[in-house]
């Protein structure tokens, strides 16, 4: 685990020195060929009749569209756009550039070998200064591309943690949820339950009132009719013992007053 450390660590310091020592180097580069290109240049307009200042200007002119259409060029291809156009003005600068610089060492040789290598001297600051810059603005551009797709990157494992969370999350509500119904459900069993057996009570409670019901009711006529049989027998020995009569009538009333 610290061996893969170390080892990313040294990746990353020697890409960081590397990208770094190459900007440098190719912002030296590009200095020293603005300043020998800006040198011929300026030499080349006061031998053709420019004053000072205009001749410190002309440079400016033709190196100065090469570094900004290359940085044109460059955001251009970013957002996609057509560079067609910039690219023939930067490259017909450049080629400008050159034309000048190579004739302006050319002239200084007096053997053909002499004036290609003049030439040759001339003409590399410019192409230099073209290359560094593309090579630099190409660089920019790959590291916009590097940071855009490591921001993407980041954006999609946020979204994915954030999803993860989120998941969790539901999962946590999910299983309370589950948990309430099912106390819900054995809240509403348990109650059922007892309404089933309170039921059940109320049910034999019921049978055994109408048990005594049908008891009482099969019971009363037999009760009824001794005592009335009795009250009468009763009635009758008085009367005897009294030796009257009593009439069936009277001994009905008798009888009602009795139950009464």
């Amino acid at each position: 685990m610290n061996t893969t450390l170390t080892e990313t660590r040294i990746d990353r310091f020697l890409d960081s020195a590397a990208h770094k020592g190459g900007a440098l180097t190719g912002l030296a580069v590009m200095i020293a060929s603005l300043i020998i290109s800006f040198d011929t240049l300026m030499k080349t307009a006061q031998l053709y009749g420019f004053g000072w200042f205009l001749s410190v200007l002309w440079p400016l002119l033709i190196d100065g569209i090469i570094l900004s259409q290359s940085l044109v060029v460059l955001r251009r291809e970013r957002l996609g756009f057509s560079t067609r156009f910039n690219w023939l003005l930067l490259l017909t600068f450049e080629a400008a550039s050159l034309l000048i610089n190579g004739a302006a060492g050319w002239q200084l040789g007096l053997t053909p070998l002499e004036m290609f290598i003049g030439a040759l001297i001339h003409g590399l600051p410019p192409l230099a200064l073209f290359l560094i810059s593309k090579s630099m603005a190409n660089d920019i551009k790959d590291n916009s591309l590097l940071s855009n797709a490591t921001r993407t990157l980041a954006q999609i494992e946020s979204a994915a943690i954030e999803a993860q969370q989120q998941a969790a999350q539901q999962a946590i509500e999910a299983q309370q949820t589950a948990e309430q119904t099912t106390q819900q459900i054995t809240a509403k069993a348990a109650k059922l339950q007892d309404l089933t057996i309170k039921e059940t009570q109320l049910k034999a409670e019921v049978t055994a009132l109408q048990r005594e019901q049908r008891t009482a009711a099969a019971n009363t006529p037999a009760a009824t009719g001794a005592d009335t049989t009795a009250q009468a027998r009763a009635i009758l020995a008085e009367v005897w013992r009294n030796d009257t009569t009593i009439s069936g009538a009277e001994l009905g009333r008798r009888l009602e007053k009795s139950g009464t």
